[in-house]
């Protein structure tokens, strides 16, 4: 084996090219080249030679240097399924590589749930499955279908490569099985046994959402890894001076490195389990140089990272340490730009960590992959964008009932189960559990506590029979810590048929405080009544600003439409509005000076604008994104 360390062929060749064309074993048969991007095709042969590469149309030439380094770049190409020879020259020596295609490229790195392959998830299944001792989870894959069920059903894994590169050096009992450090081609799921099963359930999802275009993973990842093991060297030196830890820096040396850069569209990480007990600013700052030193070595400072939040587990080693990790990864996606927190606190084993539910895990980051790495809209199937995050927690003075809103969510739903999860404390030092939760609202949850912090799933486990809240993509909303309740005067509610709102259907006031909102009636419907704390008022134009003295109930009723004779239009068309114009101001009334005649019942004057688009809040305007529905 010759081992280059130039920086940029940083490569383990073949033994027997070392007078040839020598390339790293990231380029080989049967591989992915990322589309829409320039891809990077390097590699060393003799000094000064004259340099070829051709693919697909193109012909790319280059001097290679004094070194005998080489690199050229392919124009940019859109996806492609069907196979393509890449060919490189160098005077009489020659490397082709066949079957390749066109798509989307990742790495993806971490510890053991990253690299686990088929065989041992399989393996586990089957362990727990006939054994009682495993208490809960025995029950639960006991009563579910397989695992591998929903991989066995997908038919197009001609559209899919991967790319395991050798683990070095073995550590922990656990040996290189399978072909390794070369792109690797299936017809289904049975010829995947030894290719990581993160890896493969990502790489399935995202071509399903791109609508089925190749999907091509690198990984290189170690079982029981710590994120020290990852960094460089330079940045090692500089967290740990002095350090003598010969881990740090071990799996990029002698994994990262070797295998070569490639152009790619992203990367995935999921790793962390063996640093929940350590120290979590080290982490914080291990994490920070993780993103910039792979980031650099890939050329690319802005490389999104999908970012794996640790599921449900524990064991008598790490009871309450998981939780706080968890945290702290929602810390290290604020801290760093381009890095999306894909939660999975719903998923998880009490007993395995190495969880089977891959497949909904990496359907979750595919979705949100979806939106923040490629920005195309819903497609209408399976998950969509990030999960919620509580955005309030709202108490009327006087009063222990709490109402708790997200961003992230047009609408909200609880599965069924038993509402757990919910923690308060005033000293955040002692804490009560909440005993449940109710939803109130599409996009509203409520709970009674009189004390001044709330915290969300921060245990380790929670019972099979868990309710969560989900969002209308299916994600669960994340767990939180230590948010503090906001304290308001009045209670400002909607109660809508026939017609929604672009604002809310429940908002928490301070007095005198202003709250703008539309009603939009559905297609075909008419207004029926229109009131305010039970006193009927014009609808206007169906935008509204009402100054809050008290509490208020706006209650707004539509109906379908009778059919009227054509001769009674003309005089039926006081109100000046176009009921054909959709959205538009849809008006029963000329009254369009104000909502209110005298003093409103105590709730002040009101004017309508055209539009009122947007609200203010207890913290000032925030602008709303599309409709929220009722």
């Amino acid at each position: 084996i010759a081992v280059c360390w130039n920086p940029l062929c940083a490569s383990v060749y073949a033994e027997g090219l070392e007078n040839g064309i020598k390339m790293n074993t990231i380029f080989s048969d049967h591989m992915v080249l990322q589309r829409d991007k320039k891809v990077e095709i390097y590699g060393e042969t003799a000094a000064g030679a004259s340099v070829k590469v051709t693919f697909k149309g193109q012909e790319k030439t280059c001097t290679a240097d004094s070194d005998g380094i080489f690199s050229v770049y392919l124009d940019e190409m859109e996806a492609d399924a069907q196979g393509s020879v890449l060919t490189v020259t160098s005077g009489s020596s020659r490397l082709d590589f066949s079957d390749v295609l066109v798509g989307e490229v990742y790495y993806g790195s971490g510890q053991s749930n990253m690299a686990y392959p088929f065989e041992e998830h399989t393996y586990a299944e089957s362990v727990i499955k006939n054994d009682p001792s495993y208490g809960e989870d025995y029950e639960k894959y006991n009563n579910q279908p397989s695992y591998l069920e929903n991989y066995k059903r997908y038919g197009k894994y001609h559209l899919l490569r991967f790319y395991m590169q050798k683990m070095m050096p073995e550590t922990n009992g656990v040996n290189n099985k399978g072909v390794q450090n070369t792109w690797l081609e299936a017809e289904s799921v049975e010829d995947l046994n030894y290719v990581s099963v993160t890896a493969v359930a990502y790489g399935v999802h995202l071509s399903e959402k791109l609508g089925d275009i190749p999907v091509g993973i690198a990984v290189a990842a170690v079982g029981g890894s710590q994120i020290h093991e990852w960094i460089s060297p330079d940045s090692a030196a500089e967290i740990f001076p002095g350090s003598g830890n010969s881990t740090l820096s071990q799996r990029y040396t002698d994994m990262l490195v070797p295998m070569g850069r490639f152009t790619c569209r992203g990367i995935l990480w999921y790793q962390g389990e063996s640093d929940v007990y350590g120290d979590l600013e080290t982490y914080r700052d291990c994490f920070t140089a993780w993103t910039e030193d792979t980031r650099s070595f890939f050329g690319n400072g802005d490389l999104p990272i999908i970012l794996f939040q640790l599921p449900q587990y524990e064991d008598s080693g790490c009871k309450g340490l998981w939780a706080p990790f968890r945290q702290l990864q929602e810390e290290l996606v604020t801290e760093n730009d381009n890095v999306y927190l894909v939660c999975g606190i719903d998923l998880g084993d009490h007993t395995n960590i190495h969880p089977l539910e891959k497949w909904e895990f990496c359907e979750r980051a595919a979705g949100l992959a979806l939106e923040y790495i490629y920005g195309e809209e819903y497609g209408g199937s399976g998950s969509y964008g990030k999960s919620p995050a509580v955005s309030g927690l709202y108490r009327k003075k006087g009063t222990k009932r709490v109402y708790m809103r997200f961003d992230g969510a047009s609408e909200i739903s609880v599965s069924e189960g038993i509402t757990r999860g919910l923690i308060a404390t005033t000293n955040r030092q002692s804490y009560a559990e909440i005993d449940r939760f109710e939803q109130v609202d599409s996009d509203t949850i409520a709970f009674d506590t009189g004390l001044k912090y709330i915290g969300y799933l921060q245990n380790n486990i929670f019972g099979y029979d868990t309710a969560f809240i989900y969002n209308e993509y299916g994600l669960p909303v994340g767990p939180f810590a230590d948010r503090e309740v906001t304290s308001y005067d009045f209670d400002v509610t909607l109660t809508l048929e026939g017609c929604e709102t672009d604002g809310f259907e429940r908002y928490f006031a301070m007095d005198g405080e202003e709250i703008s909102f539309r009603i939009i009636p559905e297609e075909g419907y008419e207004l029926d009544s229109f009131t305010i704390n039970g006193e009927e008022r014009p609808f206007g134009d169906g935008s509204a600003v009402l100054e809050i003295r008290e509490d208020t109930s706006l209650v707004c009723r539509f109906r379908p439409a009778e059919t009227q004779p054509p001769e009674s239009s003309d005089s039926d068309s006081g109100s000046g509005a176009d009921a054909s114009d959709g959205d538009s101001e849809i008006s029963s009334s000329e009254n369009t000076e104000s909502i209110f005649s005298g003093s409103g019942g105590g709730c002040g004057s009101a004017t309508v604008p055209s539009i009122a688009f947007g609200l203010l809040s207890l913290f000032g305007t925030i602008a709303l994104e599309g409709k929220r529905r009722k």
